[in-house]
């Protein structure tokens, strides 16, 4: 049995190393509710559709949901394509949508002072 300190730790990876994060934060505009799984599901398979299977596992993006704004997580060098792929959703689950880009930030901390 190993203890917890017998276990070694990953050294942390020097800041020029280290992938540099962009949070971007939209809106969806609608007449009909729309529910979060139809939201992630509709913008993973719009990128999928758009780059392929290989380019989404690159472009390694997550989903938050924050009160009514939704928050793209992703890295530096992905950040145009995520941007151009919302341009190209136009419907999720044949309700008519409309996507507005808010701000796009390093932080989340700013990001929310943008948004509002």
């Amino acid at each position: 049995m190993t203890s917890y300190r017998s276990i070694k730790r990953l050294k942390a990876l020097i800041p020029t190393l280290r992938e540099r994060k962009r949070y971007v934060s939209i809106k969806i505009i609608s007449d009909e509710k729309i529910e979060k799984e139809e939201i992630k599901n509709a913008l993973y398979e719009n990128i999928k559709n758009l780059y392929g299977k290989f380019a989404l596992a690159y472009l390694s993006f997550r989903i938050k949901f924050d009160k009514d704004l939704i928050i793209l997580k992703c890295n530096h060098i992905s950040l145009p394509f995520i941007i151009s792929s919302l341009g190209f959703l136009k419907e999720i689950n044949r309700k008519k949508v409309i996507i507005k880009v808010l701000a796009i930030s390093g932080t989340i901390k700013k990001l929310k002072l943008k948004s509002i």
